[in-house]
């Protein structure tokens, strides 16, 4: 169940970043002054995400172990 949840969090994330990147360079070219993406933001929003999801998980498997 977690492996599960985990591998569609995973999925997701890397969907949505590759798409966050070539969004943000279309708009980076029609929009005059936008700064370009900082990878490092990304890697802390896509880590937080993440750990969420595998939170988002975990915690319902938990609490059917235990019934």
């Amino acid at each position: 169940m977690i492996y599960s949840g985990s591998l569609r969090a995973l999925t997701g994330l890397a969907a949505g970043v590759g798409l966050a990147f070539g969004t943000w360079r279309a708009a980076a070219a029609r929009v005059p002054g936008l700064e370009r993406l900082n990878p490092m933001d990304v890697l802390v929003v896509t880590a937080a995400l993440l750990a969420l999801a595998v939170l988002a998980t975990w915690l319902p498997a938990q609490r059917a172990a235990r019934t």
